[in-house]
């Protein structure tokens, strides 16, 4: 285990920019009549030096026989399944080039969905950040420099102050309990995500039902199914596969059970559209009657690009509506607690001023 993780320290995976730009270029050369092997070679250094010999490894893997898929899947260059999934239908149909093309094309898409993502959460959570700040200063710093002094006078306190003094003295006093017991509560729960499906699902079917955040994540989903379906039926895939293989993308488990239980009906001569209806808390009217339409007709190769960027645009559209929500809410949070702590400190300054001019 060690071993493996110098050479990865040595030898990092690309990145999501990197693993686009290598299905470009790749699809680039070979659609200028160059062999996979050769084409390899070419790049051996495109990515780095230090990448070098792993290059060097997929050629001659290549030239010994064996297949794309089982390279790039062995390979610890750590080729994501988009990829994979793109080596395994281009050479079974004869059009690698076309799938790697478009499998640039959706990790390029996904990584754009993923920079919205990040820039869309990268103020509120700064604004998070700085509220926790203030308020750890106030409670660690501020309050136990002026309280004692308060506490000294004996005068009667009001309900803000007395509440600041108790937190004051519980978190000063306990910290290292308050640390240990979060230590130990997100010990658990991480074990449990990580190893219980039932505990994770638990888990997704709650955050399906926040409001807000239910919105984004129904879109992100669908927009990353209905691309991963696209793109693989229009480079040959059958409808059915292309449905499996995008159910062994998703990490969200509502959905992968949805798209399981979808291919277990499509096998029975059912009809996916059938199967969505019965998750409509998954699958919008929409998506519902869109895929219907495109089963009836026969064209879901031109439906599921539809679908796959009209979610995409619906999940830029979420994220920009819970921006817009989040940081007003915090601000007002902020200002709230900041100005209960000045009362706190200033109401009694005032009963004293008040007590002794009186």
């Amino acid at each position: 285990m060690l071993k493996t993780l110098i050479k990865r320290l040595n030898n990092p995976p690309l990145s999501r920019k990197e693993q686009g730009l290598f299905a470009e270029r790749l699809a680039l050369l070979l659609g200028a009549s160059m062999s996979l092997p050769e084409s390899i070679a070419i790049m051996r250094h495109a990515f780095g030096k230090n990448r070098a010999a792993l290059f060097t490894k997929l050629e001659h893997s290549l030239d010994s026989g064996v297949s794309f898929e089982s390279v790039l899947s062995d390979s610890m260059l750590g080729f994501s399944r988009t990829i994979i999934l793109a080596a395994r239908v281009g050479e079974r149909s004869g059009t690698l080039a076309l799938s790697l093309t478009r499998a640039a094309s959706q990790i390029e898409r996904r990584r754009a969905v993923q920079t919205s993502l990040i820039s869309a959460l990268t103020y509120p959570a700064v604004i998070f950040l700085a509220s926790v700040g203030i308020i750890s200063f106030l409670v660690f710093f501020i309050m136990p420099k002026i309280m004692p002094t308060i506490e000294s006078l004996h005068v009667p306190l009001p309900m803000v102050t007395l509440f600041f003094i108790s937190s004051s003295h519980f978190l000063t006093d306990d910290w290292w309990k308050i640390l240990s017991i979060l230590f130990f509560i997100g010990t658990i729960f991480f074990f449990l995500y990580k190893r219980s499906e039932w505990f994770k699902n638990v888990i997704h079917q709650s955050i399906l039902r926040i409001p807000i955040v239910s919105r984004i994540i129904r879109a992100h989903m669908l927009s990353e199914i209905f691309d991963t379906v696209s793109t693989l039926v229009s480079s040959g895939c059958p409808f059915i596969e292309a449905i499996a293989e995008s159910a062994s993308f998703t990490s969200f488990i509502p959905y992968r059970k949805a798209l399981r239980k979808a291919i277990e009906e499509m096998q029975t001569g059912s009809n996916f559209s059938s199967t969505m209806a019965h998750y409509r808390r998954l699958f919008p009217e929409l998506a519902i009657d869109s895929i219907a339409i495109g089963e009836r007709t026969g064209n879901m190769e031109a439906i599921l690009p539809q679908m796959s960027r009209y979610y995409a645009r619906e999940l830029q559209s979420a994220l920009t509506g819970f921006s817009k929500l989040i940081e007003p809410a915090l601000m007002i949070a902020v200002g709230i607690i900041v100005g209960a702590a000045a009362l706190s400190i200033v109401l009694p300054i005032y009963d004293i001023s008040q007590h002794l001019s009186g």
